[in-house]
């Protein structure tokens, strides 16, 4: 019997802190960057089941280029957007 398990990436988008123009350092473009939350989770038959580690990121617009960003980051970013 074979079971397929792994390790799969799961990016959603933070909706209360929205996206950011900021600069990108992979890319160079002063561009939109949304915030998400990167969780990462064991999978059997590519089916999620148990989270193992999981951040709160930026994701770059044109080269999806992901920055680590503490909670304080985030709470600036809702700031910004509900300015």
């Amino acid at each position: 019997m074979f079971f397929f398990v792994g390790v799969q990436d799961i990016n959603r988008s933070l909706s209360s802190a929205g996206g950011a123009r900021e600069y990108c350092a992979h890319c160079h473009n002063n561009n939109s960057m949304q915030a998400i939350r990167h969780v990462k989770c064991f999978s059997v038959f590519f089916i999620p089941i148990i989270p193992i580690y999981w951040d709160k990121r930026l994701k770059c617009d044109i080269c999806n280029y992901l920055v680590k960003i503490d909670n304080e980051q985030v709470q600036e970013l809702c700031k910004k957007n509900h300015l």
